[in-house]
């Protein structure tokens, strides 16, 4: 059972006593929602170990604690799990590693302390217990005199500090400063000793420009409004650029030289005489019998069932998007994509979303983040119904310089509410070798489900580990099996759906994925009359099983197919 516990806020500010901190605790895909369970946050740190435990509440299918319930810890990072526990023991989220938080630095610089080996509490009454066991081991006596005060004696070791005070109120803002000057070069000098602050005012600087020779050459120095302060010297750096010189004279045109005399062509030589033609020669002997040629294919065995085999294509010769499946059509609105045209597609936690206009679909990055963090895309809810199968596809490209191993396809199931009923997945490795892979996932939508939507997710397997990727043709339709890209109902042309359909037959039940096995005709409608348009042996297809619905010539009924709900008949003219 693979349980995931996820969180909302990573990290928080020192102080920040006001902050929810929501978890999610998931088993095999589905939220745990029951609030009967007790819930409990156990904190540690990895050099120190186990620090403490914060009692959890349940908020709408969430677990909650607030950044309040951890003001006794001090700035640093945090390994944190839940345990959810009932009558019959304890569960605890995640199954492997942690949830990392982290308690940042605030402006005041303070940052907490932590006693993690004994707490002020435990000191305390340490303290007094020794300090009674001395007061019992004590040998009665008289009570004498009382002696003079003795001299001062040295300071005490420093007492554990105290529980943070209340942070004060905020002071009042200051006055705004002076705006600074830009940076620039008010005046140049050809020597220290000519420097003069006439005319300038404070805050501008002025540099020497001597020669090279110079010492002083390139010394910047600032006016303070009374005197001059040197503040670096400039020459090893790139020197003040020069005014732009004036554009020399062009020079005189050369003389353009003579152009050398083109040889003679050589005469033609004179054809010669056709020559006569020559007598027959004798018939040769007769040769030797050839070697016998490969025995043939074997005929079909007659005993045998005869299987039609179908396919589809959007060429004559099949090799365009060929397809043993009739395409579904699309669920997903808007699933390929113009320029500007993001609308439909939401990207998720952080991930940069771009148009690739050369394949109609994104260019996703995701800059990664502690493990298991998810960075993707995802669309709208679409309606769905309970107990229906349906499926998801995409094509993706790995366009970075590593391995994307943890790329998932998601459904995620939805009531009439909108509430999350469960999130369902398929993992795919992606090399870094910018090929097309065709990735698909189904799943049945399980009770209670009027919705259903797509996530295409990159889940960090390293930390801070950033991925790109180009995804395109994103599909979801009814059924087990991924079938070639469509637009949506509302979207589709004639033009989108196969104009080409193949067929033959032999005794193999499976059909080949070779165009070259089937014969191929163009898809025509019922409304043909001419039968110039139809010669021998040219296939069309109807939903009649009891004529073609051409007059010309003779049709014979060669098979059928179902395509969505209708069956379809396929008839071949033979004479």
């Amino acid at each position: 059972m693979a349980k995931i516990l996820t969180l909302d806020v990573t990290s928080f500010k020192f102080a920040d006593n006001e902050t929810d901190l929501s978890f999610r605790a998931l088993q095999n895909g589905v939220i745990i929602s029951d609030s009967t369970l007790s819930a409990t946050i156990k904190i540690k740190q990895v050099d120190i170990g186990y620090l403490k435990s914060v009692s959890a509440k349940w908020v709408d299918k969430h677990i909650v604690i607030s950044s309040g319930d951890l003001s006794d810890l001090p700035i640093g990072s945090y390994l944190l799990e839940l345990w959810l526990s009932s009558s019959s023991g304890y569960e605890i989220y995640p199954d492997s590693g942690f949830v990392k938080l982290s308690i940042n630095q605030n402006a005041t610089g303070i940052s907490g302390n932590l006693i993690s080996s004994i707490t002020l509490g435990e000191f305390q009454q340490q303290f007094s217990d020794l300090a009674k066991e001395l007061i019992d081991n004590l040998p009665e006596g008289k009570v004498g005199p009382q002696g003079e005060k003795g001299d001062t004696g040295p300071q005490g070791v420093q007492g554990i500090q105290g529980e943070r005070g209340e942070q004060g109120e905020q002071g009042q803002q200051g006055v705004q400063g002076v705006a600074g000057k830009d940076f620039s070069i008010a005046e140049t000098f050809p020597s220290v000793a000519s420097m003069s602050g006439d005319g300038l005012t404070k805050g501008d600087f002025v540099m020497i420009s001597s020669t090279v020779e110079d010492p002083d050459n390139a010394k910047l120095y600032l006016w303070n409004g009374t005197e001059f302060t040197f503040i670096a010297d400039m020459s090893g750096a790139t020197g003040i650029k020069g005014e732009r010189g004036e554009q020399g004279i062009q020079g005189e045109q050369g003389i353009k030289g003579d152009t050398g005399p083109q040889g003679p062509q050589g005469i033609q030589g004179v054809q010669g005489d056709k020559g006569d033609k020559g007598d027959k020669g004798d018939k040769g002997d007769k040769g030797d019998q050839g070697i016998q040629g490969i025995q043939g294919l074997a005929g079909r065995d007659g005993s045998k069932t005869l299987y039609l085999h179908t396919a589809w294509s959007y060429s004559a010769d099949g090799t365009d998007r060929f397809t043993t499946f009739y395409p579904n059509l699309n669920l997903l609105s808007n699933s390929r994509l113009q320029s500007g045209n993001i609308t439909p597609f939401v990207a998720m936690n952080n991930a940069v979303l771009t148009i690739n206009s050369n394949v109609k679909g994104l260019d996703v990055y995701c800059s990664g983040g502690a493990v298991l963090y998810s960075q993707g895309i995802n669309q709208g809810i679409i309606p769905a119904t309970a107990g229906n199968q349906y499926t998801i596809s995409v094509k993706v490209i790995n366009t970075g310089t590593v391995e994307i191993k943890d790329f998932k396809l998601q459904f995620g199931f939805y009531n009439s509410a909108g509430d999350g009923i469960a999130y369902l997945n398929k993992s795919f490795s992606i090399p870094a070798d910018r090929k097309v892979y065709s990735l698909s996932f189904t799943y049945t939508a399980p009770a209670n489900t009027t919705g259903i939507r797509c996530y295409y997710l990159d889940v960090a397997s390293s930390a801070n580990v950033s991925h790109t990727f180009t995804i395109y043709d994103m599909k979801a339709e009814f059924g087990s099996t991924a079938t070639p890209w469509m637009p949506s109902a509302t979207e589709v042309k004639t033009s989108d759906y196969p104009n080409y359909i193949g067929t033959y037959s032999d005794d193999i039940q499976a059909g080949s994925t070779n165009p070259s096995y089937y014969t191929w005709s163009m898809i025509r409608g019922n409304d043909g009359k001419d039968a110039v348009q139809n010669p021998v042996g040219s296939v069309v297809l109807n939903i009649s099983n009891s004529s073609s619905g051409y007059t010309t010539g003779t049709w014979v009924n060669i098979g059928s197919a179902v395509i969505g709900s209708t069956t379809v008949y396929y008839w071949k003219r033979t004479t």
